[in-house]
């Protein structure tokens, strides 16, 4: 018995040289002959003008694709006084019919052109963008419905995918453009109809087709796909008997119908029943989800706890040790048919870790965080950094990372009874700072700024610690001032932290200037004397360059080294000596300055007589600030005399004017007041 998809075949074959079928309008056409190419032509519209000799009916327009595979073009005209004249005369007296410009698909143009006896009727096109045509013979003789017809060349000078058909011209004595015209359209048959069509099948059984009655059908052709073998009647029958061998389940049955122009098909599924189940083979995995692969069929799986209907299912949840399937081969036509199949599930691993991001040099804890169903872990093995070599082969340990940067963490761990499970984390080591700071060197006892120049890579500073190195509070500030008690050395220490916890600390030696010792000598006068100031201040460190003298006075600020100070009153002073160095270290000292009263000198005087006793009495007054008291007196009589009593007599020998001095003494012992008496 021949098998009937090969008959097909061989049909199909035959029926494409008799008929050209197009499903774009569902007609059949039969082309009006024109001869083979006999050259090529390329920028122009070329093509053919005729008289029609019988009434018909253009039902599609095709271009060779002989010269060219581009886009067609193409248009029908029908002349409305006479054929186009002789080039290089030209008409425009016709009227379009049909266009089509840059036809996208290889195939026949589609169109419905209604064509009368007489009419005289022009067929223009070529193909792409450029205008290649492929030429015929000179005047070619044809037939339309079995009347011969001359096709003589005519044509335009212009792009037809871009513009119609204008100033068109006629040379007849030139080869005509090849454009296939179709005609005799009649409808495709109607899809075919089947009265019995068994879809669910067992196999080795014999089974009817038959198709529904169609009054214009001429022919039938049958397909059973792969399996199905006709036992019954032929292959061009409208009904056989057919046995299905069962090596195919899922199949596909198709009948053609045909009719006097065309042909029209149906196609539907059918399952044949095998004469076997078969669940597979007997095996062992490591997972709890299994593909499963039975013989194809129209059943169901019975996997324990559900069912399935394909018979390549995924079964998942299968639990450790042994699990039975069951594959059943059925459907409402056949008997039943099952196998089995045992899995056996080992015990399964479940990779897990546990794994902080780390710092960059700093030391990152890798802890195995994995279990085994019905099982346990007896091996790992740790590829830290991606590289495809094992690093690690215990549970727990620890690693450092000499850069920054995202590493792919490969764990591979391995239960008993062999099963192995992979894990592949990301492990992000961040960068730490680079830390560093800048100081302005300053004095004991003075705000010493800290400057941090910390950068990194990426991330943000996100914490500053800083230890001055004097053992008093630290700060943590970014950019802190501090201040030293005590001139010398110190060793600061910074410790930056980024947003992502990594740390560094950075330390540097700070010196710290001592100030300059002050002291100056300045004996104590009595008011309205010179004081003389001698500065003595020295330095550890630095030159002094720089003085500031306030008397205490209100007096104007003096700038010298050494200077000197008149106070016009007695009085306690706060004199304050400031002093630099070259280094900006300053140092500030105020000390007391008394500036003793002086005595107002006033006397007693009782004669004035020569040779008789003139007696002086003191009558000075001075403040007692400062505990100042009279120590002692000295008089001078102008005549060469002198006393130093309070109260003294004096002979004057001669008549005449003295100048009487009178000097009170305090007993701080530095006034000298003068009283001039006329006598």
């Amino acid at each position: 018995m021949i098998k009937s998809k090969r008959i097909l075949k061989s049909v199909k074959v035959l029926l494409a040289f008799m008929l050209l079928v197009t499903s774009s309008v569902g007609y059949s056409q039969t082309p009006i002959p024109i001869g083979p190419q006999s050259n090529t032509f390329t920028s122009m519209v070329r093509g053919y003008h005729f008289i029609a000799p019988v009434n018909f009916t253009i039902c599609g327009l095709y271009i060779p694709t002989d010269a060219s595979m581009g886009l067609q073009s193409v248009e029908v005209v029908k002349f409305t006084n006479a054929a186009p004249p002789a080039f290089p005369g030209t008409t425009n007296a016709f009227t379009s019919q049909f266009y089509s410009p840059s036809y996208p698909t290889n195939a026949m143009i589609p169109c419905n052109i209604q064509i009368n006896t007489g009419d005289i009727v022009g067929v223009y096109g070529a193909r792409a963008a450029n205008m290649v045509n492929s030429y015929d013979g000179v005047n070619y003789a044809s037939t339309i419905s079995t009347l011969p017809v001359t096709f003589s060349r005519s044509g335009m000078q212009a792009n037809l995918s871009t513009g119609q058909m204008a100033n068109i011209w006629s040379e007849v004595n030139y080869n005509i453009g090849r454009i296939i015209m179709y005609y005799e359209c009649c409808p495709d048959p109607p899809t075919p109809q089947l009265t019995a069509a068994p879809t669910q099948i067992c196999s080795n059984d014999t089974f009817t087709y038959s198709a529904a009655a169609y009054a214009f059908a001429t022919g039938y052709t049958w397909d059973f796909g792969n399996s199905g073998t006709i036992v019954g009647a032929n292959i061009d029958s409208s009904e056989v008997q057919v046995t299905y061998d069962g090596t195919v389940v899922f199949d596909t049955v198709c009948l053609t119908m045909f009719d006097s122009c065309s042909s029209s098909d149906t196609c539907f599924p059918v399952v044949i029943n095998p004469p076997f189940a078969f669940a597979g083979n007997d095996t062992s995995i490591c997972a709890t989800t299994f593909q499963l692969n039975g013989n194809q069929g129209n059943g169901y799986w019975t996997v324990g706890f559900s069912n399935t209907n394909d018979f390549n299912s995924s079964v998942s949840g299968l639990a450790p040790g042994v699990n039975t399937l069951s594959w059943t081969i059925s459907n409402n036509n056949c008997p039943a048919i099952t196998d089995e199949i045992n899995i056996t599930v080992k015990p399964v691993p479940v990779a897990q870790m546990i794994v902080p991001d780390g710092c960059d040099q700093g030391q990152i804890q890798f802890v195995d965080d994995s279990y085994a169903l019905n099982g346990n872990i007896i091996d790992w093995n740790w590829d830290v950094d991606g590289d495809g070599t094992f690093d690690y082969s215990t549970n727990t340990f620890n690693h450092t990372y000499a850069a920054p940067g995202t590493y792919q963490c490969t764990l591979v761990v391995t239960a008993n009874q062999g099963c192995q499970d992979t894990l592949v984390e990301p492990i992000i080591v961040h960068p730490n700072p680079v830390t560093n700071f800048s100081y302005n060197s300053d004095c004991e006892g003075s705000p010493m700024a800290f400057n941090d120049l910390t950068v990194i890579s990426s991330g943000f500073i996100s914490d500053w610690e800083w230890d001055f190195g004097d053992g008093t509070t630290n700060s943590l500030a970014q950019g802190p001032a501090h201040v030293y008690a005590n001139a010398g050395f110190y060793w600061v220490s910074l410790t930056a932290a980024s947003n992502e916890g990594c740390t560094v600390t950075h330390s540097d030696s700070v010196q710290v200037y001592s100030i300059p010792d002050i002291d100056w000598l300045s004996p104590e006068m009595c008011q309205n004397d010179t004081v003389f100031y001698a500065d003595s201040s020295t330095s550890v460190e630095g030159v002094i360059n720089y003085w500031e003298w306030d008397f205490g006075d209100g007096s104007p600020i003096d700038y010298n080294q050494h200077t000197a100070h008149k106070y016009p009153a007695h009085n306690l002073y706060s004199v304050r000596l400031t002093v630099a160095t070259n280094l900006g270290c300053t140092n500030t000292v105020v000390r007391d300055q008394r500036s003793f009263p002086v005595p107002q000198p006033n006397y007693l005087q009782d004669g004035v007589c020569e040779e008789q006793r003139v007696t002086f009495t003191d009558n000075s007054t001075v403040s007692n600030m400062f505990g100042s008291t009279f120590a002692s007196f000295r008089w001078n009589f102008g005549d060469g005399d002198s006393a130093i009593n309070p109260s003294v007599g004096h002979f004057y020998q001669d008549p005449g004017l003295y100048t009487l001095a009178l000097t009170p003494y305090t007993n701080y012992m530095d006034v000298i007041s003068l009283l001039k008496m006329r006598f």
